[in-house]
């Protein structure tokens, strides 16, 4: 024990006597009963326990000691009365659940189980929210509302390179005897794990590029302009009129189809002819919003994953941002709702890139999460959320997930498909089905109540997970406010081996995850790191190794207190977790033996890495935010870590792009590679990393104050140095960017042979360069053809 702490113990805690008066308070307003726990020994333990990260005087630490018990115990008090006040509304405890088994085979014998399960749901919510029209659905409690953290993303905003790029005349070119291509080597899609893919926004085949082109308007414009317009706005006393008024929406509706550009690539970098996909809605099914999310290119078939809004009135009531129903305002929504959310999987034969063709679609109910592509398997992941503020007849009609090959046979998943355990505080399912992309009638479905966030995925496994929040209380209120964390992360299991699709079993750890690279198979064993926040607000990490049937077989917890998980990776039998409060701490985690992990080695530095990438053996690149010993920066920087001696890592080279912000000036840097993998490309036989990003500067004249402001989009292309242990600038791409253009910053980038091509965040339009001159060669329109 340090000496700072050794003596409190004698002068400043709590007496005897005064816990029983604060015991009998709370008795007498609460009718609680102070917990053992917060007896004068385990008082004084839990203090020294979350004091001694403390960075403050052992003076003044005695001086708040007294002050935070009794706020602690205050706290504890009120706590208890609103936790008491919202169990009294919990649906699920007036019904009981079915419980499914670990490896379930039927965990219901009809529709009618889960039918009478919901209207009970749906009939105790109601008239709990009647007796307490105080506490709003989405609260603080979330029960059933989407639980899950809406990930960050973003626009690049800019940049400031004095030095822009220019557009390379013919006689700059590199001499090519032929603009046609042959074999080539190329950029793919920055994936998890080898063999598993990974859809995107952009994939590249050697030979043209596939871009998901944007929509020509949000969903706010397309709601204003669907029910804004002068058509909608006429009184339709008449057929004519009404006839006029849809076919103006029919109208507004078809601009605003989905689509994808194929571009072809030329050997010297132009780009040569443009075609487009453009998706359309079945008729049979009502649709009233469709965007196309991403995207698989497999020899010479294209399959778009399209995230559809069904039921135009649900999406008109929806519209304000509160559902409304017998007079009480229930739901608080996210926006826009996906109420009647519908994906479809649509392939298409793309052999003659001119002239793609249709070839077949499959529906899933629920809001797109993730997907896989296993060889010729697609895997689709997403939620299903039922309405329990609706009617009785429209929540039991709905309450039982959907899917099909044609709008014909959209029914519901068999009964033996469906899982529901005890304890799911949720009315949304998370709904896997699988896909055989040469045979759609081969799709296959499972669903589980619980929901789904974050999906990692092996060829044989699959993992998507769920976040409850204060989902555990204890009756020691120490536990509780200095403990036991206030989020809970469900793990479900799934076996998609061979044409198999059938859920396996349930896990949980604690705290919750920052994505899908917290999450690692190995050896039959499941590696997860999450970040723990207490009722304190106290944080805290760990890293759990869960077994096959996910149940805990060893953990390493405690790590960094106070600090947030910024980015994780796992290879083979060894972890690594960036951590961030002020500096940016890289862990080493030795996980060879399960049930015992340890941490190996600590490195502290500025800044933060926002994702890490094996580069080679024992090395590790980490991109993300600069910084200083102040915390974090407004730059970038890109560092390489040597881990070839766990117990101690060192960062050997690094890259940085300034950043500043000052009072009359600022340089703010940004980059998707900081929120997404898939911005990254990495060029493996050349050790090149490609990452896009966008650069904004500015100066305020003292004069005028108005703001002279440079912005930039480019590509830094990073090559590592295995043998010196070194990062050296290969190249770096630059366009200047501007608003009118709808530019700020690139999103994406990939190459082919000795051409780099960046995507602009608008999507609107695409950028070759030339590696070596590092100069633009072409540039063309996504949408516009």
């Amino acid at each position: 024990m340090n000496s700072e702490f050794s003596n409190w113990q004698e002068d400043e805690v709590f007496t005897s006597e005064e816990l029983n008066a604060l015991n009998e308070k709370l008795k007498r307003t609460e009718n609680i009963i102070l917990p053992e726990s917060l007896s004068q020994e385990k008082t004084a333990e839990k203090l020294e326990e979350t004091l001694r990260f403390e960075v403050e005087s052992p003076e003044k630490i005695k001086k708040t000691r007294k002050k935070i018990i009794y706020s602690v115990v205050a706290s504890a008090a009120s706590f208890a009365i609103v936790l008491s006040s919202l169990l009294i509304i919990k649906p699920w405890e007036k019904q009981k659940l079915p419980v499914a088994p670990v490896t379930p085979e039927i965990t219901v014998e009809d529709y009618s189980e889960i039918e009478k399960l919901f209207a009970d749901y749906s009939a105790n919510y109601k008239a709990a929210m009647k007796e307490q029209q105080s506490y709003k659905f989405g609260g603080v409690f979330n029960m059933f509302d989407d639980k899950a953290t809406d990930s960050v993303a973003g626009a690049a905003n800019g940049n400031i390179y004095a030095t822009q790029g220019y557009a390379l005349s013919a006689d700059e070119l590199q001499d090519e005897s032929s603009t046609e291509r042959t074999e080539s080597s190329h950029g793919e899609t920055n994936e998890q794990v080898k063999g598993v893919g990974e859809a995107d926004i952009i994939k590249n085949d050697g030979k043209f590029l596939y871009i998901v082109n944007p929509l020509e308007a949000d969903w706010d414009t397309y709601y204003d302009e669907l029910y804004n317009n002068d058509a909608s706005e006429e009184t339709t006393e008449n057929t004519e009129n009404e006839t006029t008024e849809n076919s103006e929406k029919e109208n507004i509706k078809l601009k605003y189809n989905c689509s994808i550009s194929i571009i072809e690539t030329k050997k010297d970098g132009k780009f040569g002819n443009i075609s487009k996909i453009n998706v359309t809605p079945h008729k049979k099914f009502d649709i009233f919003y469709m965007n196309i999310e991403e995207m698989y290119v497999k020899g010479d078939k294209l399959i778009a994953i399209v995230r559809c809004v069904l039921n135009e009135k649900n999406a008109s009531e929806f519209k304000s941002g509160t559902y409304i129903g017998d007079d009480v305002a229930i739901a608080d929504c996210v926006y826009p709702v996906y109420n009647d959310g519908l994906t479809m999987a649509v392939c298409y034969d793309v052999a003659d890139r001119s002239n793609p063709t249709e070839m077949w679609r499959v529906y899933q109910d629920g809001d797109y999460i993730s997907s896989r592509l296993i060889g010729d398997k697609l895997v689709t992941i997403t939620n299903k959320y039922v309405d329990i503020t609706a009617d009785e007849d429209d929540v039991i009609d709905d309450c039982i997930p959907k899917c099909g090959t044609s709008a014909d046979d959209f029914k519901r998943v068999s009964v033996n498909d469906i899982c529901i355990m005890e304890e799911i505080n949720d009315t949304k399912y998370v709904v896997v089905s699988s896909v055989n992309i040469n045979d759609e009638d081969t799709l296959i479905t499972e669903a589980v109540l619980g929901g789904g966030e974050d999906v990692y995925c092996t060829e044989s496994t699959l993992f998507t997970t769920s976040t409850e929040y204060m989902s555990r209380f204890s009756d020691d209120i120490t536990k509780t406010v200095f403990g036991e964390s206030s989020q809970t992360t469900k793990i479900y299991k799934f076996d998609i081996s061979g044409d198999n699709i059938k859920f396996v079993c349930k896990g949980e750890v604690p705290g919750n995850m920052l994505n899908q690279f917290s999450m690692d198979e190995y050896n039959g064993y499941l590696r997860v790191a999450s970040t723990s926040d207490n009722a304190a607000g106290f944080l805290s990490n760990g890293v759990y190794v869960l077994d096959e049937n996910l149940q805990e077989a060893g953990r390493v917890d405690g790590i960094a207190k106070n600090e947030t998980i910024k980015s994780v990776r796992f290879t083979g039998d060894t972890g690594y977790v960036v951590t961030f409060e002020q500096t940016d701490p890289l862990f080493v985690i030795d996980l060879k033996n399960p049930e015992k992990p340890q941490i190996l080695g600590e490195l502290k530095i500025p800044g933060f890495s926002a994702y890490l990438h094996p580069v080679g053996d024992g090395l590790m690149l980490g991109i993300g935010v600069d910084g200083d010993e102040n915390g974090q920066g407004e730059g970038m920087k890109v560092s390489l870590f040597d881990v070839s001696e766990p117990e101690n890592p060192v960062e050997t080279d690094k890259i940085t792009v300034s950043g500043y912000r000052e009072d009359r000036a600022w340089c703010y840097f940004s980059s998707d590679a900081f929120y997404s993998h898939k911005a990254l490309c990495y060029d493996e036989e050349n050790k090149v990393m490609y990452i896009p990003y966008g650069k904004n500067s500015a100066v305020v004249s003292t004069e005028t104050y108005e703001a002279d402001e440079s912005k930039l989009a480019g590509v830094l292309a990073v090559k590592v140095n295995e043998t010196n242990k070194t990062l050296l600038t290969e190249g770096e791409f630059k366009r200047p960017a501007d608003y009118d253009e709808n530019i700020f910053g690139y999103t994406r980038v990939t190459y082919t042979d000795n051409t780099v091509y960046a995507l602009a965040d608008s999507r609107e339009f695409i950028t070759s360069f030339n590696k070596t001159t590092q100069m633009i060669v072409d540039e063309a329109e996504t949408i516009d053809n």
